[in-house]
């Protein structure tokens, strides 16, 4: 196994629409933005476990089970831009997508069969202004509510053909 470092290697995207989650299409996902190239790191996506009190009165042990999990927010940065901010200008407060995030990269230039990513639905929750300090540029911190269970590690399909 061979580690990997995640810059220069992933690339996320904002989608609108996919219409299968557990099998996106290359145009679907060519279709949306592509946030890599104004993104300070990747999303922070948590996926929170939570427990489920299962003690009984017969015992002093406080036991536990597994009980839900996800319905976390994800969040992450992009770099604003004096001229051109289509990455910024691609989501507002409200909207909803898909925020897809291919950790391992893609095989080309754009995402294609075969690659492999986790789509998150999502919608944007907030948006608001960073607070960069002395030599570092200026951001906007998007925090998105995750509205469904996210599919992890799909292959892309192609149906172009």
């Amino acid at each position: 196994m061979s580690s990997y470092i995640t810059p220069g290697l992933s690339r996320v995207y904002w989608v609108d629409a996919i219409v299968d989650a557990d099998a996106p299409e290359a145009d679907e996902i060519n279709l949306g933005t592509d946030l890599t190239a104004a993104l300070k790191g990747l999303p922070a996506v948590p996926r929170t476990g939570n427990v489920a009190d299962a003690s009984t009165l017969d015992s002093t042990f406080e036991a536990r089970r597994r009980g839900t999990v996800g319905g976390d927010q994800a969040t992450f940065e992009i770099v604003r831009d004096d001229t051109t901010e289509t990455e910024y200008e691609s989501m507002s407060e409200g909207d909803e997508g898909y925020l897809v995030i291919f950790r391992k990269g893609i095989a080309g230039d754009t995402p294609a069969a075969d690659d492999v990513c986790d789509v998150y639905p999502a919608q944007v929750n907030a948006i608001a202004d960073g607070t960069p300090g002395r030599n570092e540029v200026d951001y906007a911190i998007f925090e998105l509510v995750i509205t469904a269970n996210p599919s992890r590690d799909v292959t892309v399909v192609d149906t172009s053909s």
